[in-house]
């Protein structure tokens, strides 16, 4: 494996790895949301 394809795999690897943080990172967001608006706001159903 030359150092270019070496250097490629890792920055696959990092970009994978931040989708990933971004991805949880937006459902917790979302969730947390969800949540809120579910208990504070039970008479808009």
């Amino acid at each position: 494996m030359g150092t270019h394809t070496k250097l490629r795999f890792v920055c696959k690897m990092m970009w994978e790895l931040i989708q990933i943080t971004i991805l949880q990172t937006n459902s917790k967001i979302v969730g947390t949301t969800t949540f809120r608006n579910f208990f504070f706001k039970p008479n808009s159903r």
